[in-house]
């Protein structure tokens, strides 16, 4: 009664290779392409903030949602680029002079995990600045994905930096009690 189930099955599986796949059958290129990002968005969640343990705001926290084509959220491998400038008001082109410039590679699973956020399911890239930008401004976030073809993501974010006067006082109490 089980030998023809088990004969059907045993003639199915191809050598071990998979239900019905070859070894030896390409890789469906749209298949794969369902997999990987076509979109990345700079969650509103961005900001500006005191990162390292300082009390005083001096760099951004970068919120990433790389998306693949149905909208879900994915994770990624490649080079990321941040450029930070100044806003200039009144413009088709938002972006004035260029402040700042960061660069992250993710490609091992160490740094998977030192940006990728279980909870929230986004990357986030903690950046801190050379140089403090004026407070009180608008900036502009651009945000480059470079994967390993060599396809290129971007989003841009306007971002506003204000200084929270009474939350760095009372930062400043609690680290002197």
């Amino acid at each position: 009664m089980w030998l023809v189930p088990l004969s059907v099955f045993l003639c199915s599986c191809n050598d071990g290779a998979g239900w019905g796949m070859g070894r030896d059958r390409p890789v469906d290129p749209d298949a794969m392409a369902m997999l990987l990002p076509t979109e990345i968005k700079i969650h509103s969640f961005t900001r500006v903030k005191a990162l390292f343990g300082s009390t005083l705001p001096n760099g951004i926290e970068v919120c990433l949602e790389p998306l693949d084509r149905f909208g879900d959220v994915v994770k990624i491998v490649g080079e990321v680029y941040f450029e930070l400038y100044s806003y200039k008001p009144a413009s088709a082109d938002r972006k004035g002079e260029q402040i700042e410039f960061w660069q992250v590679r993710i490609g091992t699973p160490s740094e998977q995990q030192q940006y990728w956020d279980r909870v929230a399911r986004m990357y986030e890239f903690p950046l801190g600045w050379d140089y403090a930008p004026p407070p009180g401004r608008k900036y502009i976030l651009m945000v480059t994905y470079v994967s390993p073809t060599g396809e290129r993501l971007s989003d841009e974010y306007e971002l506003r930096f204000e200084i929270d006067k009474e939350g760095i006082l009372k930062s400043l109490r609690d680290t002197r009690q």
